[in-house]
């Protein structure tokens, strides 16, 4: 955040009156990806230095993305996450050291905490606990869930081990879901699912 803060400061010193003043150039950090788009378009064209081209491109990424956080795990008081990173900026999301971390985490709360302690094995079970409908259009959800993965919501995923495909198709489903199809490291997802199932002592 630091960094962030800096790009903007200098960003400032470039910038030109006709251009509007967006929510992200006070600090808040609310901005449209459009609003973004044209600050990034304004900083090529200007030749502005690659760090704060980068900026815009690091703004302009999902947040569970720019957390490597792809299923968007919220923060608690007990967060003791593996790869969690040391500074944690974001206030209702647990922010990791890479996407690997971030998947791992993913998994191993859908194969053990949902699997072994909630007993959620369907994709409706799954998602309804997840994404609840006082905060998420849950039904949307378990419809593109399920049609991303092409299982039906009340089939049973089956066991982990077993059926490894099937889970990781689903927490595929549920970071598109979170992020958007543009986002999606498949190998990072690959390597979160070997850190989940071959790390067993602690989340």
């Amino acid at each position: 955040m630091v960094c962030i803060r800096r790009c903007l400061r200098n960003f400032r010193k470039l910038q030109v009156t006709h251009l509007p003043t967006y929510p992200f150039m006070t600090g808040r950090f609310s901005v449209s990806h459009e609003q973004c788009q044209v600050y990034l378009n304004f900083a090529v064209a200007r030749k502005i230095s690659n760090e704060i081209q980068g900026l815009f491109k690091l703004i302009m990424l999902p947040r569970g993305i720019r957390n490597h956080n792809p299923l968007n795990i919220r923060r608690t008081a007990k967060d003791l996450w593996k790869g969690m990173a040391e500074a944690q900026n974001d206030r209702a999301f647990v922010q990791f050291k890479s996407l690997e971390w971030g998947w791992r985490a993913a998994f191993y709360l859908l194969t053990r905490t949902y699997y072994h302690k909630y007993r959620l094995y369907t994709i409706r079970g799954i998602v309804s606990k997840w994404a609840p409908s006082n905060e998420n259009n849950t039904e949307a959800y378990i419809a593109n869930v399920s049609r991303l993965t092409d299982i039906p919501p009340d089939e049973p995923l089956g066991i982990p081990l077993e059926q490894p495909s099937r889970w990781m198709m689903v927490g595929a489903a549920m970071a598109i879901q979170e992020n958007g199809m543009e986002s999606m490291d498949y190998f990072a997802m690959l390597r979160g699912w070997e850190l989940a199932r071959s790390d067993t002592a602690n989340p």
